[in-house]
């Protein structure tokens, strides 16, 4: 697992996916999520989960930059040694 701070400025992101799960938490403003198709509204303190492989992008209601702090959560795959 791994914290990471991004902002989203853009007013939509480009729709994206990763092989990880995610959990959004938002900081402040508010904004909209849309994932599989489906939007979700945030504001302040709400979060959201991304499923792994899930088609999503984000969306800022404002003129200003909205912070958040992401959650990410891959699988470590290790190899062994025959």
């Amino acid at each position: 697992m791994r914290w990471c701070t991004r902002s989203i400025r853009e007013r939509a992101t480009t729709i994206h996916r990763h092989s990880w799960d995610a959990i959004l938490f938002m900081v402040e403003g508010s904004g909209w999520t849309e994932v599989d198709g489906v939007r979700y509204d945030w504001k302040a303190w709400d979060a959201i989960h991304i499923p792994a492989w899930s088609w999503h992008r984000h969306g800022n209601d404002g003129d200003q930059a909205r912070p958040l702090h992401e959650l990410l959560v891959r699988a470590h795959a290790r190899g062994r040694s025959a």
